[in-house]
């Protein structure tokens, strides 16, 4: 028994001093490790033998032998008797296969099954009574959210991915890990800044963990040291800092020696660092040497990331066929996967954009159609990369991922048209453009419609609102607490959704329900006098697609760059009301030239404006085309696309026409006193009331309580007051209302998106309402785009800070009109025109005070034309029964 014990201690140990060095040393001694244990029948022996030997193939990626380790430790295992399965040494065993579980379908690229792997092996330590177990476990725990992270990183989910890390530095803390522990998770971090772009943030972590390790001598953490100097070298490259680059190559390159799993990586680096020298054929040779060592493995992940390496190589030589040959050769091996994973469709979005990027600069009809086509395959696969995605932030970097691939197929398309007109080519072109749009936004309102059509119970709905609202209230605080309590409540709630989405076939159908539109579909939609424009605005050329009932046209205006210049110089002239008007009307008539002229050839009344980019900040009614400005002839109404105007006509609302105004106060006394008083605004909400039933809530009756507990009672909602935009993180942007003891009184967008607002209208007057940060794909993301998220079927807002008492004329007039059954966009049309002939005399007429408001979404009337005779019937009719009764009487 003695003997036996000494050749278990010596084996291992022998394996375990070749692992990072040896493979073949270490698997001779691992191997002999195990056939003792089976002589000898010492199960548990065996198991901890199998698990070193799927360590020693995970660390050089031997996925053959990984495989068969991992299966023979199942097998194992399950042979177990109870009682040791669930004693102490039992959960040490379930911890281990689950972790290699994990480990193996992460080297795989087999990430679902590696993620449950890794969520059941974080499942059974923490819900471990025990604390010392949950504390001498804490490494599993934490090395099983890096590699869930890590997962996540590579599927461009960046905020889920941040979530997991920021949780292992609190069990760091928690549990005291040693420092090389912290450095590890921050490493990690540094490689997800340079993933989200960040390079100044992942430069610094990196620059603090090398003098880390230079402290404590890079040998030591070699693993580590080398890990982080290659991502630092990445961002020197990114940062065009070739000699910073090359100064941490040399730096890096003797630990090479003593870690060859490195080398491929450590190649890339070097032929990236060729390629910025402009040193092209030495970074071709660097990556056909890592093509040669991939050869022999299964890794076709990091063969597919090589040929794309290689494909933008072959496009800076300006030998594109060749170029094109790689990027089909990474999209073959994408589609020899028997079903591909995430990342793998990350990748082919990649391969597809850059092939395309190339197709489209033909001339050649077969490699512009053909570019066309893997435009509607791109399509296709972020339409089933969504079915994944959660967290809006991450479907916003899906939607940067693909946006040039599809404006690179838009570019073949124009191409292609302007050779023969041809309603397919149009038809292509709209559906890419659409596609190309409020992904996120239509995201929200479908899971809403999912969730009230589906026969989810009730108690359910309500817990799914709760944690939509816990994870609203908990974003605003910044304790450390509250980061742990969000982590755990975002989990609890995609645990929720998950489980709405296999229980309930319905939601799911109705949640990524496909709901674009045809151009037939649209076109059965529109009036005679209606003409829809859909825009994309791309970095080459804006396209533009017109349709009405009659008509529909393709074109595009070459040079964008130009026509964003010009509308950013625009908007400055229009936000001041000291700008020059002969200046306006110039800027105005050259974009108007550009952009409508050679579209507005028939007698339309109604422009709907699916604007893109920029031209979300531009007021289309305030161009002038030589002899008037826009305004005098069209009612213009905006919405993102054709899919959420469809969407948007078809929503449930509150019913009937019962109107809600708030008109907040503020006082210098109030704790934000930097918001000024509103001298107007409580006479402009009495005035609007009275066009409508309803209330009004003046003063300290204007609070945010009262906003979220009534705010469905109600069909029609005005807020009077202030909104502060923050750019650099719209979630905190906000409405003001009345201050309360102890209460919140500001409306975050945060709040906006827990929220449902079921209103046909909101109006937002207050300033700069429309505005917020540009996103690709997205629009604004603005205050008036959260109230759509939360419900709302159409919104007038701002679009820069609007002068209080022009504002409180044209909402009466607005209100007015809309009483009398006008639709929405021909409402505010019309009041701005009387406030225009009402101030021609003085400078209200400046298209500063009346250009700001527009209508967004579906501007049908809120009510019939003969509503006030109906409510005069309504009223009179019982006085005239009386009288003519008194007369029936009189007369008998």
């Amino acid at each position: 028994m003695t003997y036996c014990l000494s050749q278990d201690l010596g084996n291992r140990e022998k394996a375990a001093s070749f692992i990072y060095s040896n493979k073949d040393s270490a698997l001779f001694y691992i191997n002999k490790e195990i056939d003792w244990a089976k002589r000898n029948n010492y199960t548990l022996k065996l198991l901890e033998a199998l698990s070193d030997k799927s360590s020693i193939a995970s660390y050089y990626s031997d996925l053959s032998i990984l495989q068969k380790s991992v299966s023979e430790e199942q097998l194992v295992f399950r042979k177990l008797p109870d009682s040791i399965i669930y004693s102490d040494k039992g959960f040490k065993y379930k911890c281990k296969l689950a972790y290699d579980k994990g480990l193996y379908n992460y080297k795989l690229n087999n990430f679902y099954t590696a993620k449950k792997a890794f969520f059941l092996l974080t499942e059974l330590i923490e819900s471990n009574q025990n604390e010392e177990i949950r504390k001498s476990y804490n490494a599993y725990s934490t090395v099983a959210n890096s590699y869930l992270a890590l997962m996540y990183a590579d599927e461009l989910k960046y905020e889920v991915a941040e979530e997991f890390y920021n949780e292992n530095l609190r069990l760091h803390k928690r549990y005291n890990s040693s420092e090389t522990t912290v450095y590890d998770t921050k490493n990690l971090i540094a490689g997800l800044k340079l993933d989200q772009g960040d390079l100044l943030s992942c430069v610094k972590i990196c620059r603090e963990s090398i003098s880390y390790y230079n402290e404590i001598q890079p040998m030591n953490q070699i693993n580590s040291f080398i890990s982080i100097s290659q991502i630092l070298i990445e961002s020197y490259l990114k940062l065009e800092k070739i000699d910073s680059a090359q100064y941490f190559i040399n730096k890096t390159k003797p630990y090479l020696e003593k870690r060859k799993r490195f080398t491929n990586s450590f190649n890339r680096l070097q032929a990236d660092l060729y390629i910025e020298q402009n040193n092209f054929n030495k970074a071709e040779d660097e990556y056909l040497k890592i093509l040669a060592n991939l050869e022999s493995t299964d890794n076709s992940f990091e063969k597919i990331r090589i040929y794309l390496r290689l494909g933008k190589l072959y496009t800076l030589k300006e030998n594109n066929e060749t170029a094109n040959k790689m990027y089909n050769e990474g999209l073959s091996l994408i589609g020899n996967e028997e079903s591909p994973g995430s990342n793998y469709l990350i990748k082919k979005i990649e391969l597809l954009s850059e092939s395309n990027k190339i197709l489209s600069e033909n001339e050649d009809e077969k490699k512009l159609k053909r570019a066309v086509n893997q435009g509607r395959e791109l399509i296709s696969t972020i339409d089933l990369l969504k079915l994944s995605f959660i967290n809006d932030g991450d479907k916003q970097n899906l939607i940067n991922a693909s946006i040039s691939g599809i404006e690179y197929s838009l570019d073949a398309l124009n191409k292609l048209n302007n050779i023969q007109e041809n309603d397919e080519y149009l038809e292509a072109a709209f559906q890419l453009v659409e596609n190309s749009k409020n992904s996120i936004l239509l995201d929200a309102l479908t899971r809403n419609k999912a969730s009230s059509f589906s026969g989810i119970p009730d108690d359910q709905l309500e817990e799914e609102k709760r944690l939509r609202v816990t994870i609203a209230n908990l974003q605003k605080d910044t304790s450390e607490e509250s980061k742990a309590e969000l982590f755990d409540t975002k989990n609890e709630y995609n645990n929720l959704i998950e489980l709405f989405e296999t229980e309930y076939p319905r939601y799911y159908q109705l949640k990524y329900a496909k709901n674009t539109p045809t151009l037939s579909e649209l076109r059965e939609d529109l009036d005679e006098k209606t003409l829809f424009l859909n825009f994309f605005e791309g970095n080459n050329a804006v396209h533009i697609i017109a349709i009405s009932k009659n008509q529909k046209h393709y074109t595009s205006i070459a040079n964008s760059k130009n026509v964003s210049e010009q509308i950013i110089n625009f908007s400055k002239l229009l936000a001041d009301p000291k700008s020059d008007k002969a200046e306006i009307k110039q800027v105005s008539k050259k974009l108007y030239d550009q952009l409508l002229k050679p579209l507005l050839k028939t007698d339309y009344q109604n422009l709907v404006i699916a604007a893109d980019g920029i031209l979300h900040s531009l007021p289309f009614e305030a161009l002038y085309t030589g002899d008037n400005y826009l305004i005098n002839q069209y009612a213009c109404t905006y919405v993102n696309s054709a899919s959420l105007l469809t969407e948007l006509k078809f929503k449930p609302t509150n019913k009937g026409d019962k109107l809600l105004a708030f008109a907040p106060v503020f006082t210098k006394k109030s704790k934000n006193n930097q918001l000024q008083p509103l001298p107007n605004n409580t006479k402009e909400a009495s005035k609007i009331a009275s066009f409508f039933r309803g209330d009004v809530l003046k003063g300290k009756a204007a609070n945010k309580s009262n906003f979220t507990t009534i705010i469905n009672d109600y069909n029609i909602i005005h807020l009077a007051t202030h909104a502060i935009i923050d750019n650099e993180t719209p979630e905190y942007s906000y409405l003001a209302f009345s201050e309360e003891d102890s209460k919140e009184s500001l409306l975050y967008v945060n709040d906006l998106y827990a929220t449902n607002i079921n209103a046909n209208l909101v109006t937002l007057s207050a300033c700069e309402t429309g505005l917020g940060k540009l996103q690709k794909g997205e629009g604004m993301i603005s205050l008036s785009r959260a109230f759509f998220y939360a419900g709302a079927s159409s919104i007038a807002h701002t679009l820069w800070k609007v002068n209080d008492n022009a504002s409180s004329q044209i909402m009466e007039g607005f209100y007015k009109e809309l009483a009398n059954g006008k639709p929405k966009d021909e409402a505010l049309r019309n009041a701005k025109l009387n406030f225009i002939d009402a101030n021609s005399d003085n400078n209200y007429s400046h298209p500063y005070y009346w250009a700001g408001f527009v209508i967004s979404g579906d501007t049908a009337p809120l009510t019939s034309k003969n509503r006030k005779w109906a409510w005069f019937i309504i009223i009179l009719l019982p006085t005239l029964l009386v009288i003519y009764n008194r007369k029936r009487k009189k007369a008998a």
